[in-house]
């Protein structure tokens, strides 16, 4: 995609809303991670804090699905987005809804979200950014368990 080309800031952010809003059916189990491919192009790139740097939907939605699996305790509300040009990024929390702190607090992890628009309904390119060492911390400090299906980066090959 050339970057010179230019979308309005409305098709930019009704695309963007409407991936955040599958984004969030799939967080809370209600679809299954395959229905975000309807957002990017087949070629997108793909960058994830953990399980690094992959390319093509195919790929991305199998990424998904296994990097989600075993989450259950976790939600991942949005706190803010903004649109600059075709680039949207997303300023979200990564909450650890149980076991709770002794004061009964909630624990988080911060994570960034940014994203190419592509025109079409359709992204380009993704990366996933996040303190991976906070978020090791919080998960072995809190006590947290992962859930079934959980995989760790270091055990999946994209071979």
């Amino acid at each position: 995609m050339d970057e010179l080309q230019t979308y309005s800031r409305d098709e930019i952010e009704q695309v963007f809303l409407a991936f955040e809003n599958i984004h969030e059916q799939c967080y809370s189990g209600k679809c299954d991670w395959g229905e975000l491919a309807q957002f990017l192009v087949p070629d997108v790139d793909y960058t994830d804090p953990g399980w690094g740097r992959m390319h093509g939907t195919d790929t991305v939605t199998q990424f998904l699905r296994d990097s989600m699996a075993g989450l259950d305790a976790w939600d991942f509300p949005m706190r803010w987005y903004a649109i600059d040009g075709i680039h949207v990024i997303k300023k979200y929390s990564m909450v650890l809804l149980e076991p709770l702190r002794a004061d009964g607090s909630q624990q988080d992890v911060s994570g960034v979200y940014m994203m190419k628009y592509a025109g079409e309904g359709k992204f380009s390119w993704v990366e996933d950014q996040l303190d991976m060492n906070h978020f090791i911390h919080v998960a072995k400090t809190s006590g947290w368990k992962p859930g079934p299906g959980f995989r760790n980066p270091s055990d999946v090959s994209w071979d």
